[in-house]
């Protein structure tokens, strides 16, 4: 195994709340989501959930952008999903290089690790993929840190994460405990879904011995 690259927002910590909270206070929306809206919204990927709610195109890098700046006054509520640190330390223990890739800030994304004492487990952090972005980000990071998608794995949450993970030749391995639904996932055809940060764990040792 070459390294693992980690996802944040959905797959490290469990910010969804965060980030919808951002969302509507960005949006000036007049009431909040309701627990079945969200649980709809997590079926369908970031460009169909701006369609239906009528976001101009344009205007997506933008709240993007914004949505990064804003996030920060949240990170503090935002928790560790349970487990994660557990499965990072054994990848680091293990000697694999580890990583994080993610759409959020790269200040915020060093702030929290450093906060909650999970820098030291990663040797770089890439920050601000945009929205279709994250396989251009992944080549920067293969040319910049030396790692090769051969051998290396992407884990997220995300279908978009599937798909940029894809489009660098990177395999993946999909978690369901973050923003979008199991179904989602798999419509996407990840390597390895997980549904636990135990069964994580599990695929990533099990690849780790191949």
């Amino acid at each position: 195994m070459n390294a693992v690259i980690f996802d944040f927002d959905g797959t490290i910590v469990d910010s969804l709340a965060a980030v919808i909270k951002v969302y509507e206070d960005l949006m000036k929306k007049p009431r909040r989501f309701s627990k079945e809206e969200i649980e709809e919204l997590q079926h369908k990927d970031l460009l169909q959930i701006a369609l239906e709610l009528n976001i101009p195109k344009w205007k997506i890098p933008w709240l993007l952008f914004r949505g990064r700046r804003m996030f920060r006054s949240h990170m503090r509520s935002v928790k560790v999903h349970e487990g994660m640190p557990e499965v990072i330390a054994d990848l680091h223990d293990r000697g694999v290089p580890l990583y994080v890739l993610s759409s959020n800030g790269t200040s915020n994304v060093q702030k929290y690790l450093q906060w909650n004492n999970l820098d030291k487990y990663f040797l770089a952090v890439y920050g601000g993929a945009g929205l279709l972005g994250k396989a251009r980000k992944l080549h920067k990071l293969f040319a910049q840190e030396g790692v090769t998608a051969e051998g290396s794995w992407y884990v997220g949450d995300e279908t978009r994460d599937i798909i940029g993970a894809k489009a660098a030749d990177l395999k993946i391995v999909a978690v369901s405990w973050g923003y979008n639904s199991r179904q989602a996932l798999l419509d996407r055809e990840p390597d390895e879904l997980a549904d636990t940060p135990e069964e994580l764990a599990k695929v990533l040792k099990e690849l780790w011995k191949k």
